[in-house]
């Protein structure tokens, strides 16, 4: 078996070279020529029953990913507070360049953050123009000040497919809003019962779901959209014009000839003065609102965060990122046989990945998220999971993994505690694969010298 500290020599007949010289930077460097490890062949299972001497690396896990599902895809991460990277400054206190208290030793190496911009730095980081806003408002909510303490400490920029459609106005498109539509989310939890039927937390301890077996806790995402009925506003506008006139004419003696007499203590349908018969004229501006909703895995939202904006998404990207299974996992699929429609994109089997974000009734929003943890370590933690499971697949296709160094007609392998498989037994008795490069000598070695050893 090979362990750390031991030494492998590979040589080739006299007059053999096993390494060139090449120019870096000015430095020769002797390097090994074309010498590379090859995937290790394991024995099968069967072989390893019929030998018991064979060793081969047992099932590993399936690889986890390497973010958890609310940073997965293309989302868009930023811990706060942001700092000017050519300063030194280890606290801020806003855009405006304060430092916050306590950290007045720091002021000589902030001096030139009055000319650090926010937004600029947000939108070079990648962020959409639409959130900057947002963004700077929870940046300095990060950094805090004199009377309030720094709360947010992390972005996110994710979409979310909203797969529910709800009943609206006929002719309405939520990818063509009015420009004065508000846009607002809501966050609530919901459990769906047995995979399927949808409730609230009140309704859990009654009795027609204690039979549910299988209870599992979601977030009910809901968009809603406000904005002036432009139609109805000038109707009512016509009428209260109408009814301001009406007002002016009836409280205006001048308009009654000449006898005004009769203007005194006058009252019009018990309105006894003209302004009150003005105010009865007010009218609220009429408003529409449209909502809609859909329940998505908890694991799809930042941990401890809250929505500071968002907007909706043509659905030309609708179908790119509600349907592709690599992308979203907020999305059952609906998998069909036969014809393609619109949008359709090929799955690992027969069977064809049917989305159309008109047709099925699909909705993307992007949403920005703030969240008051700190969200960098629970990345840091699935990263570290995903290489780790990487690194050990690679050791199981390489379990020796030692560089050699070359001379001569030499290959040279000095093992350290980094260059062996970390489950040692893997190494008894297993074949190691390589490929290497020489050169013949001009000659060739006499008859009893032309062999290679280990």
């Amino acid at each position: 078996i090979l362990e750390v500290g031991d030494r492998i020599e590979l040589r080739a007949p006299p007059g053999y070279e096993t390494s060139r010289e090449v120019l870096s930077d000015n430095i020769i460097l002797v390097e090994c020529v074309g010498f590379e490890y090859l995937p290790v062949q394991w024995p099968s299972d069967g072989e390893v029953e019929e030998d018991p001497t064979l060793v081969r690396p047992p099932t590993r896990p399936p690889v986890p990913p390497e973010k958890p599902p609310w940073a997965a895809g293309t989302v868009w991460t930023l811990e706060l507070p942001l700092l000017p990277l050519a300063l030194n400054c280890s606290n801020l206190s806003n855009s405006s360049g304060n430092l916050a208290e306590g950290n007045a030793s720091n002021s000589s190496n902030c001096t030139n953050y009055s000319d650090f911009d926010v937004s600029v730095e947000l939108f070079a980081l990648g962020l959409p123009m639409w959130a900057l806003d947002a963004a700077e408002a929870a940046q300095n909510e990060s950094v805090g000040n004199a009377t309030t303490n720094a709360s947010v400490r992390f972005l996110v920029l994710r979409n979310h497919c909203l797969s529910e459609s709800g009943a609206v106005m006929a002719g309405f498109n939520w990818t063509l809003l009015p420009q004065d539509a508000e846009l607002s989310l809501s966050v609530n939890m919901s459990y769906l019962l047995n995979g399927t039927n949808e409730t609230n937390s009140s309704m859990l301890g009654h009795i027609e779901y204690a039979s549910a077996t299988n209870i599992t806790e979601v977030f009910r995402l809901c968009i809603q959209a406000t904005w002036v009925n432009t139609t109805a506003l000038q109707e009512l506008e016509m009428e209260a014009e109408f009814c301001h006139e009406m007002c002016q004419g009836m409280f205006n003696c001048s308009k009654s000839g000449n006898n005004t007499s009769s203007c005194v203590n006058s009252s019009v349908h018990g309105l006894a003065h003209e302004s009150e018969c003005l105010d009865s004229c007010l009218f609220a501006a009429p408003m529409v609102h449209v909502e809609r909703c859909s329940t998505v895995p908890v694991e799809t939202l930042p941990p401890n965060s809250s929505s500071i904006g968002l907007r909706v998404i043509p659905s030309t990207a609708c179908v790119g990122a509600c349907c592709s299974p690599n992308i979203s996992s907020d999305l059952e699929f609906i998998r069909v046989g036969g014809a393609s429609a619109s949008g359709n994109m090929s799955g690992n089997d027969s069977s064809v990945w049917t989305c159309d974000c008109d047709d099925e009734g699909l909705l993307l929003i992007e949403v920005l998220w703030k969240s008051m943890s700190n969200l960098t370590i629970e990345l840091e933690k699935w990263r570290l999971a995903y290489e780790e499971a990487l690194e050990l697949i690679h050791w199981d296709t390489f379990p020796l993994q030692a560089a050699p160094m070359c001379y001569d007609n030499k290959v040279v392998f000095l093992l350290g505690e980094g260059d062996l498989h970390p489950e040692r037994g893997l190494l008894n008795g297993t074949v190691i694969p390589f490929s290497m490069a020489y050169q013949n000598p001009m000659r060739p070695p006499m008859w009893f010298m032309n062999f290679w050893t280990v």
